[in-house]
């Protein structure tokens, strides 16, 4: 019976919180205590991770077991606020002040990332790019079947690009004629360079006995968002404002142990890539690694897999006066402002199977927007 794996629990604290402090007033020649500001920071700095543990690890590392995924999750953050509140009324012998004696902070700590606000930015979905890792093991063979159902392509390929060089005909300029030779070159001309390469690394390797295949895939993105509101204290309105830059990224893992077929003869993704347009298909919808995916379960592998996801934010906030006015000497002046910065992240894995159902996995490129344009261009009257 195996043993359970267990639990543990990590973390890490050096934050400073000011459980108060006081903010003083000065009138008429008397300095007094105004009051007291309660629950503050000016500094974070903290983290948090839960794991498990698999008993005999390393001696399973050692021996060479396909070690199985584990959950993982880790929060982290960062950061510190500064700010000055210095503002007076100008009333002849009976100036009145009120000032805090060092670092003043904003209230409610707005510039601090919360494991809740980093968590509202997560993908609800990241397990699509366990399917392209999974194809991408697969991929470790050649796919000979698509390559020789493709041979009446390259040959109308060398056969149009002979014919254009014996006239000396090159492309002149138009529009419709250059986005033809640039898909010949990124259909025709690349994809068979990719071929050769393959056939030549296989022919190099074809002894190579090989059963134990990592791959992982994934995609990333940023996004930012901003958020502004209004308080007002006895000195007037005061305006805040806080910046999150947001990136994201997700990813797949597979670790498989397997015997992949140095030449492979797959009528599923051959039939799929004969089909026209099914590549720009795929550059939305993974239709074409499902089908991988599958081809590479249909070996039997031994495998373990985990879709995961990393999130991290960086806050840059800042509180203003609005205005102070000049020509009112009853009229509050001086400084009252204050900011911060704050960078938290959090990451997380998960063991799952390989999805067997076509997700939507965005995989474009500015290479792909440009092929795009002329497969539009092509379709134009």
């Amino acid at each position: 019976m195996p043993v359970p794996m267990k639990k543990r629990e990590l973390g890490g604290y050096n934050s400073n919180f000011i459980a108060q402090y006081p903010v003083w007033t000065y009138y008429n020649g008397t300095t007094s205590l105004s009051n007291y500001h309660t629950n503050r920071y000016d500094r974070v700095d903290e983290w948090r991770l839960v794991g498990w543990n698999i008993p005999n690890f390393h001696a399973k590392k050692k021996r060479g077991d396909l070690i199985p995924m584990t959950p993982y999750y880790r929060f982290s953050r960062s950061g510190q606020c500064n700010g000055t509140f210095d503002v007076w009324q100008e009333l002849g012998t009976k100036d009145r002040r009120f000032y805090v004696d060092g670092n003043y902070l904003p209230e409610f700590n707005p510039w601090i990332i919360s494991e809740a606000q980093i968590k509202a930015y997560a993908p609800s979905t990241y397990d699509q790019y366990v399917q392209q890792a999974a194809a991408k093991v697969y991929a470790n063979g050649h796919d000979t079947l698509t390559f020789l159902a493709e041979l009446a392509d390259v040959k109308h390929l060398f056969v149009n690009t002979a014919k254009k060089l014996l006239r000396m005909k090159f492309p002149n300029g138009k529009v419709r004629e250059m986005t033809s030779e640039w898909l010949a070159y990124r259909y025709g001309w690349r994809t068979l360079m990719y071929d050769f390469k393959e056939i030549n690394e296989l022919c190099q390797n074809f002894d190579e006995k090989r059963t134990r295949f990592a791959e992982r895939a994934g995609w990333k993105y940023s996004t930012s968002h901003t958020e502004t509101w209004t308080t007002t204290n006895a000195s007037g309105p005061r305006e805040h404002t806080f910046m999150d830059t947001i990136e994201v990224g997700i990813r797949g893992n597979v670790v498989a142990d397997v015997s992949i077929p140095k030449l492979q003869f797959n009528p599923l993704v051959t039939g799929w890539e004969l089909i026209p347009f099914s590549f720009v298909i795929d550059w939305f919808f993974s239709v074409g690694k499902t089908l991988a995916a599958l081809s590479f379960l249909s070996l039997l592998p031994s495998y373990t897999a985990s879709a995961g996801f990393r999130v991290k934010v960086t806050r840059d906030y800042s509180q203003t006066k609005e205005s102070w006015a000049t020509n009112n000497p009853n009229e509050w002046r001086g400084t009252d402002e204050a900011s911060g910065t704050c960078e938290s992240e959090i990451l997380v894995r998960t063991p799952c199977d390989i999805p067997l159902i076509p997700r939507f996995a965005l995989n474009l490129d500015s290479f792909k927007v440009m092929d795009l344009i002329a497969l539009i261009v092509q379709r134009l009257k």
